[in-house]
């Protein structure tokens, strides 16, 4: 039996199957395994060998609590009851979520920016955008998923993996961009209105700068200060968050992080 269940399972390695659907065939595969368990301890019992009979039947009701917590994580969307793995993970200080939660949060580089600045010469900056501003950030978007550039799928993962995601992480939204990412293109005139899109020939007005770090747009003195856009950051959108006793998805507006370099006039 378990040589077949083993040859199933080699035999799947060498085909490319989503990850969530090849996890829903191993935990089948599993169910039936721990079965073939139970019976092997019940003939040993039925025979009079209780010890060797006895340790089976505890394997086997162990194999079937993590079956259990295995068609919850893949074939529902909502929590198991008796789910011990956090208590598990906090006893051996283990959290299988900070690999994927520091990668979220990083911001892939793609060569998509005005160079490199002194980190001491950078400061984040805000943007002020009318309403057919905030369009043309939609129409970028629209853009971006066109070209292949970004996806909005949630990073392939099932409600499931999200739900888990979220109850491990330190998280309350798990977002449809999988990763945050710098925009193809931007450019800032001389009014401080910024321009962004795939490309030059595709760019549109987003808005114009109205705070670089604490001090207002109107503030800053030209003459004395040079002001460069250091980089422009796609983040935000549609999320999910876990509600009551599944995955919600809410619709949300997408967001740019803009920061801006200066340089003193000379």
């Amino acid at each position: 039996m378990f040589t077949i269940l083993n040859i199933v399972s080699q035999y799947l390695s060498y085909i490319n199957i989503e990850s969530n659907i090849k996890g829903r065939i191993y935990t089948v595969l599993g169910a039936i395994g721990d079965l073939y368990v139970f019976y092997i301890g019940y003939r040993f019992t039925a025979n009079e060998r209780y010890v060797r009979g006895a340790l089976l039947l505890l394997a086997a009701i162990a194999l079937a609590y993590f079956c259990y917590l295995n068609f919850y994580y893949y074939f529902s969307s909502k929590q198991p009851k008796f789910d011990i793995t956090p208590v598990i993970y906090k006893a051996l200080k283990i959290n299988p979520q900070v690999q994927e939660e520091s990668k979220k949060d990083q911001v892939p580089y793609n060569g998509l920016s005005n160079g490199i600045f002194d980190s001491q010469e950078v400061m984040p900056a805000t943007i002020i955008s009318d309403h057919e501003e905030k369009d043309n950030l939609k129409s970028i978007v629209r853009d971006l998923v066109d070209n292949n550039i970004i996806n909005l799928n949630y990073g392939n993962k099932t409600d499931k993996q999200i739900s888990k995601f979220l109850k491990h992480s330190n998280r309350n939204k798990f977002y449809a961009l999988d990763e945050k990412m710098i925009v193809p293109y931007f450019e800032m005139n001389h009014q401080f209105e910024l321009y962004v899109g795939i490309n030059e020939a595709k760019k549109y007005k987003v808005g114009r700068l109205k705070t670089i770090g604490l001090s207002n747009i109107e503030s800053i003195d030209t003459d004395k200060y040079q002001i460069f856009i250091s980089s422009v950051i796609l983040s935000g959108g549609p999320h999910k968050y876990f509600g009551r006793s599944e995955v919600v998805e809410k619709n949300e507006d997408f967001n740019l992080e803009i920061k801006v370099a200066y340089k003193k006039t000379s």
